[in-house]
């Protein structure tokens, strides 16, 4: 979805992900091993981030596709 699996996010929480509840999977990670995307698999559609993606939109292709694959999503396509 992001086209690419490599990426340069910004993030910057003083809070993480310690343990996922069932059926959720890790998908990304930051160097320091903060996880930064779950995904779960067999649902429609369900992918969540821990960095800001909405303050990156305008000049980063990936966080664009992230909220045109969102917006897609909510049309039921």
């Amino acid at each position: 979805m992001l086209g690419a699996t490599d990426l340069r996010v910004n993030s910057h929480h003083h809070q993480a992900i310690k343990q996922l509840a069932q059926g959720l999977e890790p998908v990304a990670w930051a160097e320091d091993g903060t996880i930064e995307g779950i995904e779960a698999p067999g649902r429609t559609w369900l992918l969540a981030v821990q960095f800001h993606p909405e303050d990156l939109v305008d000049d980063h292709l990936a966080c664009r596709r992230l909220f045109d694959a969102f917006v897609e999503a909510c049309r039921g396509r």
